[in-house]
């Protein structure tokens, strides 16, 4: 501990000699402490000097404001040199605290897990609580296991995920996406939450949940068979009772559902998926929305689908479809 002290005191200590040191103090007892404190105090080398002026006019401004008026002029060159003392003292053990929790949090930002799924790809985890998650294709989810406890349980995502959440009403589960927020205890849903999306879908299986938008903070309770719409760009939160877990789970059986959705988003959607490029004619964007099903595990009859709806043609190049009128 001296020799750890005297580095300091020097000028020498490493980042691990500091950590070391922090340690060291941390697990003292009471009198362990005090008598540290007193063989510091009474070092020479503890120089009141070098406390600068303006942080002793700070300590001495706050002890000022917590002591009372009523102080004999007296004491105050005392007052002056202990006051002096205390800063140089308890200024390298403030300056330990710190660099020693930046080092704990730096290391708690590098260890997350990630789990991702690429185009085409799909995935099932489980959790360290027991939450099972089913990731669609091009998913992201991030959570670091040491702020995943009985305390709390907090995941990051980006992309498409069904949600079993184990039970749990003493801590919550957080889910983090873009704008958003969602709070559950235990239940079954799927979030839909990518981050070049315009918003994001959330559809209720099981239980409630609290669905909060971090633009505006309007925030929502869902039960069982809600359906919500998060506008990215105003915040806005709309719900329907309408039970849309059907569709919006069909992945999870290697299908899309599309209900008069606009054709240039359908191909966007398949381009995501089976990452590949598409060439077609302005003239089939322009002939209404698309209603249909199409596989997630086979681009051939996707597109043999799409062509036959809108009556083109179709070849495959290797990763690029041309489609053409008939």
């Amino acid at each position: 501990m001296e020799d750890l002290d005297l580095k300091y005191r020097t000028d020498h200590l490493t980042i691990s000699e500091l950590k070391t040191w922090g340690d060291q103090i941390s697990a003292m007892d009471d009198s362990a402490l005090e008598d540290i404190l007193e063989t510091v105090w009474n070092k020479e080398s503890y120089n009141e000097d070098n406390v600068d002026e303006e942080t002793l006019s700070r300590i001495k401004s706050r002890i000022d404001e917590e002591t009372s008026e009523a102080r004999p002029s007296v004491f105050k060159p005392i007052f002056t040199r202990v006051l002096r003392i205390a800063a140089a003292v308890m200024l390298p053990l403030l300056l330990i605290s710190t660099l020693y929790l930046y080092q704990e949090n730096k290391q708690l930002a590098a260890d997350t897990i990630t789990f991702s799924t690429g185009k085409g790809e799909r995935a099932s985890i489980t959790l360290p609580d027991g939450t099972q998650v089913s990731l669609n294709y091009d998913t992201r989810l991030v959570y670091t296991p040491k702020l995943y406890s009985k305390d709390q349980r907090r995941v990051e995502l980006n992309g498409e995920a069904y949600f079993d959440v184990a039970k749990n009403k003493d801590c919550p589960f957080f889910i983090d996406a873009k704008n958003l927020e969602v709070k559950v205890l235990g239940t079954k849903f799927n979030l839909l939450a990518r981050n070049k999306h315009t918003s994001a879908e959330l559809c209720l299986d099981e239980g409630h949940v609290q669905f909060t938008s971090l633009v505006n903070k309007e925030a929502v309770t869902m039960t069982a068979g809600d359906y919500a719409v998060l506008d990215y760009a105003t915040g806005h939160i709309s719900i329907t009772q309408k039970n849309e877990l059907r569709d919006a789970t069909a992945w999870k059986k290697n299908e899309m559902v599309f209900q008069d959705k606009a054709l240039e988003d359908v191909i966007e959607e398949l381009k995501d998926v089976y990452g590949v490029k598409f060439n077609l004619p302005n003239s089939a964007l322009n002939q209404g929305g698309f209603t249909g099903t199409l596989p997630l595990n086979n681009l051939e009859l996707a597109v043999k689908i799409i062509c036959s709806s809108y009556e083109m043609n179709y070849t495959i190049q290797g990763n690029k479809v041309v489609m053409s009128p008939k």
